[in-house]
């Protein structure tokens, strides 16, 4: 009779090897190290990787006990833990070192363009702003979500360098809006912006003040503490004029791109005014405490007396003064050019305008009308910082003529005069639209030479100040683009109001390019981030623990076939 064994076979294969479930265990710990590494928020992920592996470890275990005890007694295990233990404490070791690299912020830049170091020129300003007297603190904040930790260490790199360059006058800090939008909603940031806020006395930031910065870089982050730490009351009042170029206008030959920086970057209160609205005002006790100046830009025909008195008194109570002169397209004297104020610019100052136009063929732009400076006094701040790389085009402008001897008390520079090759002509007259180019042709007897177009005057007695410069296109919009290219009639402009207002004084600083124009940080995306830290922290590390494992593993299953 036959009989059936119905008991369980134990000695079965299981339905998969149990080696598995180790390779199902490794990679658990992986993904935990890895999100304990690049992610410290995602606490689900982390302990998820972990239970898997501990799950996994414990089923190998049952399923194959065979092999953990001979994992434990086998000579395998004797001489391979060493090699693990080794392995594991390099791995260890290389994680202290990194946490310690970290902590005491030692940093490395490895970038051609070095944009989380601050230059010599970003320092030095950076410096300068922070031991004037009248900056007060500044703080940085920085808003990034749980998202956005590579961008946040990277920038930090910067940030850093501006509180060591400002001897910790400026400090900075990062802020959650996700978790803290209050805060964010305050300065209107969003994720990935700054605020720079000046401190109150109590140490809190001055929210009213603070600037936001959309994309972080020198540049932007200098100009904002310049604007936040911005105060004295200055005010420039425009005359308007026919005519003339309209500082409300936005055209390429008007001039609203100064008028718009000097209330946005400096604070300072500007006013496009009739001569009658500029009378009261100066009439007025609302005036400014700190410094003004009035700018005339053009003008094609000469002010009546009694309207030019308003100008007048006003300078010889100390006032301030900026002319750029127009031209009389008829031939006959412009605003700057007319009798009365050369007069009194020459007995006063010992400068005035001539009523002549200067050319140069060999140095113009397109035309032999539109002439390019490039000498410039290295003595007076409106013009220290430009070289002979650097240039000012001057359409149609008048030669400043300068006394042998300045008036008592009167102390005179020139600012910038043409190349050697320019010349000039008179009573040219434009009312056609054109000239003939015979009229303009260079003849024996024009005046030729190294000529005056830029010119300041002081009264040291008085304190007034004026500049003369003998094109109004000093201050045309069209030039501000090409700043970066070397034309500089944008900042010699916004130079000369603040030289002729005391800016430059009361405010001991670089004011307008205060960082040379700079390539942008090129951040790295997270996800290459995250590929850079599986292969520095997981992939060479783990993967050499693993090939030393398989060996292992290899050598022991084939001792056990032997």
């Amino acid at each position: 009779m036959t009989t059936h064994n119905t008991s369980p076979d134990f000695d079965a294969k299981p339905l998969f090897p149990p080696v598995y479930l180790l390779l199902i265990a490794g990679a658990g710990f992986l993904v935990a190290l890895y999100v304990w590494l690049t992610q410290s928020t995602s606490e689900i992920e982390f302990w998820g990787g972990i239970g898997v592996g501990v799950v996994c470890l414990l089923a190998w275990a049952l399923m194959a006990p065979e092999q953990v005890r001979a994992l434990l007694t086998g000579r395998g295990f004797q001489y391979g833990t060493v090699g693990i233990v080794v392995a594991v404490a390099i791995i260890v070791a290389l994680i202290f070192i990194y946490v310690v690299i970290r902590q005491q912020n030692i940093q490395q830049n490895f970038s051609a363009t070095s944009p989380l170091i601050l230059t010599d020129q970003a320092k030095e300003v950076v410096a300068t702003l922070s031991s004037d007297p009248t900056t007060p603190p500044m703080k940085i904040i920085g808003f990034f979500d749980s998202t956005q930790g590579g961008q946040r260490d990277r920038i930090s790199a910067l940030l850093d360098e501006f509180e060591r360059a400002s001897n910790g006058r400026i400090s900075y800090e990062f802020i959650n809006p996700d978790r803290q939008p209050l805060i964010a909603e305050t300065y209107g940031a969003r994720a990935g912006q700054f605020a720079v806020a000046p401190l109150k006395e109590d140490g809190t930031p001055d929210n009213e003040n603070a600037e936001l910065v959309a994309s972080p870089s020198q540049q932007t982050i200098i100009d904002a503490l310049l604007t936040a730490s911005a105060s004295g009351d200055f005010r420039a009042y425009f005359l308007r004029l026919d005519n003339a170029p309209d500082f409300n206008g936005s055209t390429a030959t008007d001039g609203n791109i100064l008028k718009t920086e000097l209330e946005e970057r400096y604070k300072w209160q500007t006013q496009v005014v009739s001569l009658l609205e500029l009378q009261e005002i100066l009439a007025g006790t609302d005036r400014a405490a700190d410094g003004d100046v009035v700018v005339i830009a053009g003008g094609t025909t000469a002010l009546p007396d009694e309207q030019l008195k308003v100008i007048t008194d006003y300078v010889d109570a100390g006032g301030n003064l900026v002319l750029l002169a127009g031209v009389n397209l008829e031939g006959g004297q412009s605003l700057a050019t007319a009798d009365n104020i050369s007069t009194y610019l020459g007995e006063k100052f010992g400068v005035r305008f001539t009523n002549e136009i200067v050319f140069d063929a060999q140095n113009s732009l397109q035309s032999v009308i539109d002439i390019v400076t490039s000498s410039f006094s290295a003595e007076q701040y409106i013009t220290q910082p430009f070289d002979t790389q650097m240039a000012v085009i001057m359409s149609a402008p008048h030669p400043v003529e300068i006394a042998e001897t300045a008036p008592s008390g009167v102390t005179v520079t020139t600012l910038s005069s043409t190349f050697e090759s320019a010349y000039t002509k008179a009573d040219l007259n434009f009312s056609g639209g054109a000239v003939s180019q015979d009229a303009i042709l260079q003849q024996p007897t024009d005046r030729t030479g190294a000529i005056p177009v830029a010119a300041s005057a002081e009264n040291t007695q008085t304190g007034a100040r004026v500049v003369l410069v003998g094109s109004e296109s000093l201050i045309y919009n069209q030039f501000k683009q090409l700043d970066p290219l070397g034309v500089k009639n944008s900042e010699m402009a916004l130079r000369t109001v603040f030289w002729a207002a005391g800016y430059n004084e009361f405010r001991t600083i670089s004011s307008v390019t205060l960082v040379a124009p700079q390539t942008i940080p090129l951040f790295l995306l997270p996800e290459q981030i995250n590929v850079i830290n599986i292969v520095s922290t997981l992939v060479l590390p783990f993967g050499i623990l693993g090939i030393g494992f398989l060996m292992w593993w290899l050598r022991r299953e084939h001792e056990a076939a032997a």
